[in-house]
Parts: C-alpha cells; sequence; structure tokens
C-alpha cells in the first residue's frame, strides 16, 4: 500500500485549519456591512398655506452648510454618530430666532428631519423637527429626491 505524501496532508490540514478560522470571521463581516451606516433624511415639506418665502430652505449645522433643498424635494445626508445641532438658516423677516432641532447620532440608524415654511396671522413661522419613518415615507412618496451629488457630507 502506497504512504500518502505528507506534503499534501499537510496542505490539506492547513486549509481546513484557516477555513475554520476565516469562515466566521467573513461571516461577522459580511453580516455587520452597512450597519454602521448612519443616513439622515432631510426633507423640505414646502409651503402650507399661505407662502410667505420661496420654499427654499437651507439646513446648516453650526455655520457649515448641510442641505439646500427645494420645496417638494429631499435628500440623504450620511452622519457621523454624535451630538449634532441642526439650524434652519434664519432669514430676517422671520419672526424669532432659526428653529434647530438636537440629535444624538446612534452608528447604523437612519434619521428623518422636515422642514416647513408656515404662514400664520401675519407673521411666517418656519419650522424644522424630527418624524417617524412612517411619516417621513408618507411624505417622500409625494418628493422629488436631491441628487447626491449635491449634499454636502
Amino acid at each position: 500500500m502506497k504512504c500518502p505524501n505528507a506534503t499534501a496532508v499537510r496542505t490539506i490540514a492547513l486549509w481546513q485549519i484557516l477555513a475554520q478560522v476565516l469562515v466566521p470571521i467573513i461571516l461577522v463581516c459580511a453580516l455587520s456591512a452597512g450597519q454602521d451606516e448612519t443616513n439622515l433624511y432631510i426633507i423640505n415639506k414646502g409651503p402650507s398655506g399661505w407662502v410667505c418665502m420661496p420654499s427654499k430652505v437651507t439646513i446648516l449645522e453650526g455655520d457649515k452648510k448641510i442641505v439646500e433643498l427645494d420645496h417638494k424635494h429631499y435628500a440623504v445626508v450620511p452622519i457621523e454618530p454624535g451630538h449634532h445641532v441642526f439650524l434652519l438658516k434664519h432669514a430676517t423677516m422671520y419672526v424669532g430666532g432659526p428653529p434647530k432641532v438636537e440629535l444624538d447620532v446612534l452608528p447604523g440608524q437612519t434619521y428623518y428631519l422636515v422642514a416647513d415654511n408656515r404662514f400664520y396671522v401675519a407673521a411666517c413661522s418656519r419650522d424644522i423637527k424630527m418624524v417617524s419613518k412612517n411619516e417621513a415615507e408618507k411624505l417622500i412618496a409625494k418628493m422629488k429626491p436631491l441628487p447626491a451629488s449635491t449634499t454636502q457630507p
């Protein structure tokens, strides 16, 4: 009876060990891919009631412009985990300070921010607020996406 080649046996054993070690690592990487992607949907609900200003809105984080949207448009912006304060750019003809939303962003989550212009009594009122996924999906269904190249990461 012929004895198997010792080099071939060692090679097969090495591949079996590598497979036992690498397969779980590859599976964990594949399952966690995309879980750390965190997005912010910014939705410009557009004018409701009387239109008191052009319906374009600009969302800022500090002094940095995140996105500028025409009415009935939305944008998907990648966002880093951590504390964020988003402002609706202030125009002097509005009453009060710039509306803002504070948000503690967790990895792998998706957030929905809605901007709106309204006319109340004799003044313009602006608002930004966080909404649920269900509410955002209803609004987005009636809107156009902003091309990704025009957003500021």
